[in-house]
């Protein structure tokens, strides 16, 4: 079984948990991230009492120590919300507003695979229908069968970070930048299996594939 390499910016979360002597300093060190979750007035990365949790966690852990992120998850308390403040504190990576990992609507990110297939098909159709015309006008060709292009089934995996968590009635806000991606741990990243089946024309079923 291969096991997930562990990124620097939670090897940098285990150890500061490891480290700290008192909850104060964990309320203190863990940011809130305002772009992720639940809108809050007072917003905490992590709270008083969930700080000593952890502490008391640590102390029952082999050798009084995390080892792993997922010892943390485990906790009462820490769910994705708290998760992505932790290792958003210790990411030192700034990416610009505007960048892939700014948050976007899922529903959009569905609609733009779905109008680029659509556009692929739609190019595909113009050069199809350009080749008829030049077999029709070609003695030799003209008794050919004329090579339409056609698209099979797409199917496609696709990774996003979920973040507004809990937010009922509203749409889904996701990051899908590969890289932000990597420095999540797998608990906190969604994978959603698309299987795309275009219709296809009398003229599609007929026809060749050019290779």
């Amino acid at each position: 079984m291969l096991l997930k390499k562990v990124s620097n910016v939670e090897k940098q979360a285990i150890s500061f948990f490891n480290s700290v002597k008192d909850f104060a300093e964990i309320v203190e060190q863990i940011k809130d991230d305002p772009k992720f979750g639940k809108p809050s007035k007072k917003a905490y990365g992590i709270r008083k009492t969930l700080a000593q949790r952890i502490i008391k966690a640590r102390e029952k852990m082999p050798e009084k120590k995390f080892q792993t992120m997922d010892q943390l998850y485990s906790i009462r308390g820490i769910g994705k919300d708290t998760m992505h403040d932790i290792i958003n504190t210790f990411d030192t990576k700034s990416k610009p507003a505007g960048s892939a990992h700014s948050p976007v609507l899922l529903d959009d990110v569905l609609a733009g695979i779905t109008t680029a297939l659509i556009r692929t098909k739609s190019m595909m159709d113009e050069t199809s229908l350009e080749i008829e015309k030049e077999y029709a006008a070609d003695k030799i060709l003209s008794n050919l069968s004329v090579p339409f292009y056609s698209i099979s089934d797409v199917s496609l995996n696709l990774r996003f970070a979920i973040q507004n968590p809990g937010s009922k009635n509203e749409k889904l806000l996701v990051s899908v930048d590969s890289e932000y991606l990597e420095r999540l741990p797998d608990y906190a990243v969604s994978e959603l299996n698309l299987k795309i089946s275009p219709k296809r024309t009398i003229k599609d079923q007929s026809v060749l594939k050019p290779e």
